[in-house]
């Protein structure tokens, strides 16, 4: 796994972000798009989480989410920083564990990154979101 990113920028060029380039089951997506969404607000998506969920900054506070477009949302990182920190960290603590390991080393790499995600952004493991999600998929061997 190696850490890079991209600079996506909406088709008019009047907001441009720098990005992780992918990491887990995101991707950056090729430019940014605006958009409105039920929870209210204007969004700037940059990427998708798996082929149907968008992931966004909301322009009122500054915080990632994801979601598909007419579901609900789920909470990802405070601000683009913090996500882009946040991807990096994962990315440099790449491989979790290794291949002959067990569940007592799956929990443990879990707790870990666990405890290096709280360190970047508390709210990222506090709301339950794509970090959990993340997280759990490491303690049960997925990596």
């Amino acid at each position: 796994m190696i850490y890079g990113t991209v600079r996506v920028s909406s088709s008019s060029g009047d907001v441009s972000l720098e990005v992780p380039r992918e990491f887990y089951n995101y991707r950056a997506s090729g430019e940014v798009w605006f958009s409105r969404r039920a929870e209210g607000g204007v969004h700037w998506g940059f990427g998708k989480i798996e082929a149907t969920s968008d992931i966004y900054v909301r322009a009122s506070n500054g915080e990632i989410w994801a979601g598909h477009p007419e579901g609900e949302p789920v909470f990802v990182n405070s601000s683009l920083s913090r996500f882009s920190a946040s991807v990096r960290r994962m990315v440099l603590r790449w491989p979790y564990y290794s291949e002959d390991s067990d569940y007592g080393d799956w929990e443990a790499a879990a707790q870990s990154l666990q405890e290096d995600l709280r360190a970047i952004d508390p709210e990222s493991i506090e709301r339950d979101g794509y970090w959990a999600e993340f997280v759990s998929a490491v303690e049960m061997g997925d990596f």
